[in-house]
């Protein structure tokens, strides 16, 4: 038995962790749930003249920490919810109303709070109506893991207790999947040790790669069925020819037992269209069938580069000239998208990074929806990870066939669209500059790679030149597009590069902070909720993994070839990503993302293996270079972050006020360097996205170019929302400027509507740089007789929720106003 543990210790001990820490959490939970529960009784809804009967739940409900928290009404009948005895919920439910109960929002200090449940069903009843969770989690019923039927006496006991099982859970789950990891790792060894001696290491190489390609096939085929589904699900069934009809409706009846019930399409709309017939395509995919059918060559200039046009018109011409043609051509740039992640993560790292990239390809629900809609962004997503792939393959193993092949990838790039030039140029570029060889191969093999590029590109560019004057007009063309967006009028004369060097010189802060955000956060924060009908975690983990993968990319050659090639491919729609926020613009960036989680996850086992283990003894002979490296790597992350969220922000506010030009100072994304203390974390609400002020003060830093007079308009409301009447008292708002008293508000509620509140800065308050925007919550409008009790968080209007603050340049003093320097209008 001793043997047998020294020599699987690092399965044994993970499991072993695993199953002690599973132990606690089982005793922690005997103890503290020992007393939870909701005590059930019969009574009458509180406070309330209706004396029906009730059900009623009473007990203890224990938060750990501050936040808001929301509360949903279900069942079939009238629910009342108190919280420390005062009403937090309260509506009817049930198939006889017009409209179901919407969730509400309530704030919850950390501790115990007075849970009272009444409950009037018009049938039996089942469980209890009541579900919670903080905001941005899923909802669940109300159970007794947080509820005692009699609060306990050391409540600081219980929140110790509970912070502990929920680390040796983490750890649990840890040591549990250490321990797989390693056992799979152990079998796979063993297996590979006695197949080894079995065969010869050509027959066990073949063996190996016949693996891969089955496992990639089964991949692939997985992704077929799905998209399959997706599009006749979407667009209606082909009517010719037959056995594809057929085999759409077989792999319909297969992908829904393959796939999450979560995931559901439904029949896209008829749009009507002036030149043809209604068809369920409009925008760039009624483009791309029209384009289609009219394309007598493939180099033809057009304003739309050729290759999914063309890729359009095959399929038509497969398909009987149906429409449906031009989502069978996206869909099947949508699986060899899922191919060429397998090649980029095997070619830049190993087949394990790939496999594993390739699947979530497969499955996300984004990729497979977006798909089958006809838009060319499968195209160019496919076209920029086999880039990559051919990038990474030749600076592997250069050869004027390879730098050919990656010349020749790159110029069907520049097909799809012309701006492939971002991350052709560069790449090329670097296989010249960061390669260890001689220079006269250097230079023969990327010259070769550019003249095959050019080749197969240039004929479309010079026809574009002919005909329009401009080689780059499938470029220039959408120039005036993003001129309309903001507001400017056409010129025929405008280019993509003079309106971006026109966005420089009239607003360099605004450019540089939209292209940084451009080349960072916006194409990754949009991605990952894809992956929710699977499982809520796994966008979330996968997510942090590739974080950690793309940090990682910096420490190998491979790694930093993705991500020149990546930042290279974002480039063109970093400075445009505010006119047109679409998902699919930055798509393409999905592959490289998921190749980044899959090697971290691959790195992070390598490193937990017993022989990286071992190193840890001996961290002391670690050479200091990689430490240095690594340090400074973690240094300029933490730099960038800060500029990007702390430093721009304000400077980009202050270059639209010295313009003239009204400052939207909203509650929501980077708003670390606006949003001063005393607010909650933000949450949504509809199509309203605030912050709670959880203190009786709190603050937004409002940016000012100078010191003089700025009109302010505040979007705020009471909170919690009231349930019915404005409750009489509500918050008053003393407004402060760096300590200079200078408005007052007495806030009003309507349930369709955030109020808006116009203030008055004073330029005797005001300052150049950063301003602290105060707002002090006092209650007042009731006498001491009349006062109801108030449960803060709870009760309705007892707090103030911000949606943003508009500053404006001076405008003329209203009417009549009075009160500070100015004297806030309600305006509805």
């Amino acid at each position: 038995m001793r043997t047998l543990l020294r020599s699987h210790a690092f399965v044994v001990w993970p499991l072993t962790l695993a199953l002690g820490c599973l132990g606690l959490v089982a005793l922690l939970s005997l103890a503290l749930d020992r007393d939870a529960g909701l005590a059930r009784s019969e009574g009458v809804v509180p406070g309330s003249s209706d004396q029906a009967a009730t059900i009623r739940w009473t007990g203890s409900l224990y938060v750990s920490a501050a936040a808001l928290h929301q509360f949903s009404l279900e069942g079939d009948g009238r629910v009342r919810l108190l919280i420390d005895r005062v009403t937090a919920h309260e509506c009817a439910t049930g198939d006889s109303e017009p409209d179901p109960c919407p969730p509400r929002t309530v704030w919850l200090s950390a501790g115990f709070h007075a849970i009272d449940v009444a409950y009037v069903p018009r049938g039996s009843v089942s469980d209890i109506p009541v579900s919670w969770g903080a905001v941005g989690e899923r909802l669940r019923r109300l159970d007794t893991a947080r509820v005692a039927s009699d609060r306990p006496r050391h409540p600081l006991v219980r929140g110790a207790a509970e912070r502990t099982r929920a680390v040796l859970r983490t750890l649990a789950w840890i040591g549990a999947a250490a321990g797989v990891w390693f056992l799979l790792v152990a079998l796979v060894r063993g297996a590979s040790r006695r197949l080894a001696g079995r065969i010869a290491p050509p027959a066990a190489a073949r063996l190996r790669r016949g693996i891969a390609i089955g496992l990639l096939g089964a991949v692939v085929a997985y992704a077929a069925v799905l998209r399959s589904e997706a599009l006749s699900a979407t667009y209606g069934l082909v009517e010719s020819p037959g056995w594809l009809r057929e085999l759409q409706q077989r792999t319909a009846g297969v992908a829904a037992a393959l796939r999450p019930a979560g995931i559901a399409y439904h029949p896209a709309p008829l749009y009507p269209h002036k030149d043809s017939p209604p068809t369920r395509y409009f925008s760039d995919a009624h483009t791309y069938l029209e384009f289609g059918r009219q394309m007598t060559s493939f180099y033809a200039a057009h304003y739309r580069e050729p290759v999914f046009p063309f890729a359009t018109k095959v399929w038509l011409f497969a398909l009987d000239n149906q429409d449906v043609a031009v989502s069978f051509a996206s869909a099947s740039f949508s699986l060899l998208a899922v191919l060429a992640a397998y090649l980029l993560g095997s070619a830049a790292f190993s087949r394990r990074v790939g496999l594993g990239a390739a699947f979530a390809m497969a499955i996300e629900e984004h990729l497979i929806t977006e798909g089958v809609t006809g838009g060319r962004d499968e195209a160019f997503m496919f076209a920029v990870a086999i880039f990559a792939w051919a990038l990474v393959r030749w600076r592997r193993s250069p050869s004027v066939r390879r730098a050919m092949l990656a010349g020749a990838v790159g110029g069907f790039a520049c097909l799809v669209r012309i701006t492939s030039v971002s991350f052709l140029v560069p790449g090329l570029a670097c296989m010249v500059i960061l390669t260890d060889r001689p220079w006269k191969a250097r230079l023969r093999e990327a010259g070769l790679a550019a003249l095959a590029a050019m080749l197969i590109a240039g004929p479309y560019v010079i026809n574009c030149w002919i005909a329009f004057g401009d080689p780059l007009h499938a470029i220039n063309v959408h120039a005036n597009v993003y001129r309309g967006a903001e507001g400017q009028a056409p010129d025929p004369n405008a280019t993509a590069t003079g309106y971006v060097g026109d966005m420089l010189l009239r607003r360099p802060w605004q450019t540089l902070d939209t292209a940084l955000w451009g080349l960072t956060a916006n194409p990754f924060v949009n991605k990952w909720s894809g992956f929710n009908a699977w499982s809520p975690a796994l966008g979330r983990w996968l997510s942090f993994a590739a974080l950690f993968g793309l940090v990682l990319f910096v420490g190998g050659w491979a790694g930093r070839f993705l991500l020149l090639v990546l930042a290279g491919s974002l480039l063109p729609y970093a400075v445009t990503w505010r006119l047109g926020t679409d998902w699919r613009f930055t798509e393409h960036a999905y592959p490289f993302f998921l190749v980044a989680a899959f090697m971290a996850v691959v790195e992070a086992g390598r490193w937990l293996m017993p022989a990286a283990l071992a190193r840890l003894k001996n961290w002391r002979d670690v050479p200091p270079k990689p430490l240095a490296f690594w340090l400074t790597v973690m240094l300029l992350v933490a730099a960038g972050w800060w500029t990007v969220a702390v430093a721009l922000p304000p400077l980009v506010i202050r270059e639209a006020l010295t313009a003239g030009e009204d400052v939207t100072i909203t509650v929501a994304g980077r708003d670390a360097a606006l949003i001063g203390s005393g607010w909650s974390e933000p949450m949504e609400s509809g199509s309203v996205t605030s912050r709670v002020a959880v203190r009786a003060e709190a603050e937004v830093m409002v940016p000012l170019p100078e010191a003089r007079d700025y009109d302010v308009t505040v979007r705020i409301d009471p909170f919690p929302r009231p349930l019915a009447e404005p409750p009489q008292g509500m918050p008053g708002l003393d407004v402060f400027l760096n300590g200079s008293f200078v408005a007052r508000i007495d806030l009003r509620w309507t349930p369709d509507r955030v109020g808006a509140y116009d203030i008055r800065l004073p330029r005797t308050a005001a300052r150049k740089g950063t301003n602290r925007l105060r707002f002090v919550r006092a209650r007042r409008g009731q006498s001491s007789a009349e006062r109801t009790p108030v449960v803060p968080g709870v009760s309705d209007g007892s707090m103030i929720a911000l949606w943003y603050v508009r500053v404006r340049a001076s405008l003329p003093r209203p009417a009549g106003t009075s009160g500070g320097d100015d004297a806030p209008a309600l305006r509805r």
